[in-house]
Order: C-alpha cells, then structure tokens, then sequence
C-alpha cells in the first residue's frame, strides 16, 4: 500500500522498521519510507523517535508531518495467516527479510536503515542484501529505531497504522486490549475464544501463547470426560 509516492529525481535515503512483530493478535506492519537526503534533517526537527518513547496523539501528529516530509511511504500489512505460514516454513525473520526487500523495489535509495532483529542482525542483513538483489548500501542494526532518524519516522508510520488496524478489529471482535501476549486483558480474551472454540482469523495460531492456552483447554476438556 502506498501511503505517498513521488516520481521527482534526488539522491534519496530509506528507513524501514515494523510493528505488531510480537502480537499473538492483529497484523504485523511494515513501513518503508524515502527522503531525499539533504532533508533527512527535518525529521529530527520534528522530533521523530522511537515510536515506543510517545504517545497515541504525538504519533498521530508525527504521521502527518512525516508524510509532508517524505518522498514516498509504502505499508506491508502481514496477516496472521501469512505469518502463520511463515512459522511452518522459513521463519518469521525471512517473511520479513523478503517483504522488506520486495519494499527495497519501489524506489532507488541510496542507503536503507534497517531495524534488525535483536537475534543475529548481520544474519538479518545478508538475507536482505541477497533477497533484494540491488546495490542499495544495507545498514541493518537492533535498536535501529533509537539511533536513525529515518527508521524512527518508519517505526511511527508502522505504529500508527497498526494501531489503526487494531481498533478497527476491536469494533468487529471486541476490546483485547494491545493484542500482546503480556496484556493480561489480551490473555483473558484469547482464553475466552479458545474456550468457546471461536478463534477467529486476527488470531496467530504459531505463537506459542496461543499454542500452550489451546493446550490447556484441550486438557480441561479430557478431564471432564475422565
């Protein structure tokens, strides 16, 4: 999905970071976005960071200033069943490695800032370098987020976007809180489902809190015929 795209020629720098790769509930969301490289100082301006570090309406705010400010902004939205997928295969680590190279394709940077996973992030890179199979110079380090400006602006799309995302699955399915395996209203609620055998597909069916409370249930359930 393209948020922004501009055809304008400049020497160009990217960003790409995620949000929800976490979650047990909802998408995970890949943001990609370019600036021409004389204005990547006008992001700090603005006062980009970690999207972590603010809150709902300082993202909100940031959203629309940093989509001013770009070149171009495309959004991958990952649907649990892909990234259930995903889990059965390759791993979570090269569903993203490939959709960020297939993003890599949409305009010609000269250098892309990655936020890598903590786990083997020189790893990271190579499948990214390899999968995108272009020139671009690959920076790919954890924590990303907190040292580039760029990847800070990508962290806050994504963010906003998923965020986005959730609450339009809250009006359908009901309030679950963050979606997180560490909510406890997210916990009770996924419990809730699997007890009434009703899980719905915004659920991932991979990760293993979904996994152990199915568990459990089944076990409650042999009990009472025992």
């Amino acid at each position: 999905m393209a948020i922004k795209h501009s055809s304008k020629k400049s020497i160009l720098k990217a960003g790409i970071d995620e949000a929800g790769r976490g979650a047990v509930i909802g998408p995970l969301v890949i943001a990609y976005i370019t600036i021409p490289s004389d204005k990547e100082h006008e992001l700090l301006d603005l006062g980009v960071k970690d999207s972590k570090l603010l809150t709902p309406v300082e993202r909100e705010r940031l959203f629309d200033q940093i989509c001013s400010k770009a070149s171009s902004i495309f959004v991958r939205k990952v649907q649990p069943a892909e990234i259930d997928r995903a889990l059965s295969g390759k791993g979570l680590n090269h569903l993203e490695a490939r959709i960020m190279a297939e993003l890599l394709e949409k305009t010609s940077a000269s250098v892309v800032y990655v936020d890598a996973p903590q786990s083997k992030p020189r790893s990271f890179e190579t499948l990214l370098r390899f999968l995108s199979g272009s020139r671009v110079e690959i920076i790919a380090e954890p924590f990303a987020d907190k040292k580039y400006p760029l990847v800070s602006a990508a962290s806050i799309i994504a963010k906003v976007i998923r965020d986005r995302e959730v609450g339009k699955l809250r009006d359908v399915y009901g309030d679950f809180g963050s979606g997180y395996p560490s909510d406890e209203k997210t916990r009770k609620f996924l419990a809730n489902l699997i007890s009434a055998d009703e899980v719905p597909p915004i659920v991932r069916r991979s990760w293993q809190t979904y996994l152990k409370m199915n568990e459990m249930n089944k076990s409650r359930t042999l009990e009472d015929f025992t």
